[in-house]
């Protein structure tokens, strides 16, 4: 009599919801975050591969001459959803693992088979994947913030010196590189004076911004 296990018909059917139309979708997604994390343990991939935290903490390095508000709506939801403060792909792995648990719970109990109430439940599963995101990673600041980003012991910014490479505008986010150990750094800053300073401008570190999403910078002339 060949071997059968009980729970085989339940791992088929779960196989078979989760490569249905309806949720192919959020499967692919939660897919592509196991790879990733499958290669970050086998040593193909780091753990910020992928992390450019979205200008939030100045560890991204960016090269189009851009500017971030911070005060603006599209910041302070990143941050209210803690980009910046986790991780990118620990963010993005617990919202498919949610938002594909939602998805395929919601169609399998709810859906006879319509491709309309399956477009409709995609906003419950986005929601519900963005709120247990941020449930699950808010705990997870405080210890990266003890460990320093990425797990790097914390960097004291505060009196070094730099040039800018992406121009401050007067109320607006630029960035400047500093030099940490022979190691140049990327960070977010912003004029103390409120006045531009041109990308290529020496300055200096003065303080440390709300949130320590970047710093304040002063260029050697407008020092006190």
């Amino acid at each position: 009599m060949p071997f059968s296990h009980p729970a085989s018909p339940l791992v088929m059917e779960l196989l078979s919801e989760s490569i249905s139309f309806y949720n192919l979708a959020w499967t692919i997604l939660l897919v592509l975050c196991m790879v990733y994390w499958l290669s970050v343990i086998v040593g193909l991939a780091d753990m910020d591969f992928l992390d450019v935290d979205l200008d939030l903490d100045g560890d991204a390095d960016i090269d189009k001459e851009i500017s971030v508000n911070p005060d603006g709506a599209w910041y302070g939801l990143m941050k209210y959803f803690n980009m910046g403060e986790v991780p990118l792909m620990v963010i993005l792995t617990v919202f498919a693992l949610s938002g594909w648990v939602i998805n395929v719970l919601l169609n399998y109990y709810l859906n006879p088979g319509w491709a309309w109430l399956a477009f409709v439940f995609t906003f419950p599963s986005i929601l519900g994947g963005l709120i247990m995101s941020k449930i699950v990673t808010t705990p997870m600041i405080s210890i990266y913030k003890k460990l320093g980003h990425k797990g790097d012991d914390p960097i004291d910014f505060l009196g070094r010196t730099g040039k800018v490479t992406l121009t401050v505008g007067e109320t607006q986010l630029g960035q400047a590189e500093i030099m940490v150990n022979g190691d140049p750094m990327t960070i977010n800053v912003k004029s103390k004076k409120g006045v531009r300073i041109a990308k290529g401008s020496s300055v200096t570190v003065v303080d440390e911004g709300e949130g320590k999403n970047y710093y304040w910078v002063n260029t050697y002339e407008t020092i006190e």
